[in-house]
């Protein structure tokens, strides 16, 4: 039931167990699986890295980090993953997996940052001052022109302290 894909691999990345998650995220059978290497799922540009992860992973005993992975439909998604490897109990060491698909979140910070910029130029491109703060006084976003029309220098600005600014700011309003 977990939301992680789960599965265990021996030293040179052949599945030997999958989770659930992992045939649906992956769209491949349990029996395909089983057939592959990790590797195998990786986006063709990053194969060439295989080698390294596999290097780390036998040197440490874990290897974590991000990686490309392709579906069998061809879709292509980022999973995180912590591997470690077990030799404690067992006969042969065994590669412990769990990755979770970060894809959404990773499109998600990327819509994200394309609208914060956006902001960013239509707050410049205003002939108004904008302060925006948030219920606590926190300063959320400013544009050239507040600080023009306040007479705060440009390098107050930059992670100014929240509190000085606005004091200096209502300083300015009580003023006759």
């Amino acid at each position: 039931n977990s939301l992680e894909l789960i599965s265990t691999q021996d030293l040179e990345g052949n599945f030997l167990s999958v989770n659930e998650t992992t045939i649906r995220i992956t769209g491949n059978s349990r029996e395909t699986l089983l057939r592959m290497n990790i590797a195998d799922l990786l986006v063709p540009e990053t194969r060439h890295l295989f080698p390294e992860y596999l290097r780390i992973l036998r040197a440490s005993g874990r290897a974590r980090g991000i990686m490309r992975i392709q579906t069998a439909n061809g879709e292509r998604r980022f999973w995180e993953y912590d591997t470690t490897v077990r030799t404690e109990g067992v006969a042969v060491p065994v590669v412990r997996a769990m990755a979770l698909d970060i894809t959404e979140r990773l499109r998600s910070e990327k819509a994200l940052r394309a609208s914060e910029s956006q902001l960013q130029v239509i707050l410049e491109s205003t002939e108004d001052g904008i302060l925006a703060v948030d219920r606590r006084g926190r300063i959320l976003k400013t544009n050239r022109r507040f600080a023009e029309l306040w007479r705060i220098p440009p390098s107050s600005m930059g992670g100014a302290d929240d509190q000085a600014l606005l004091d200096q700011v209502l300083v300015q309003l009580c003023e006759p």
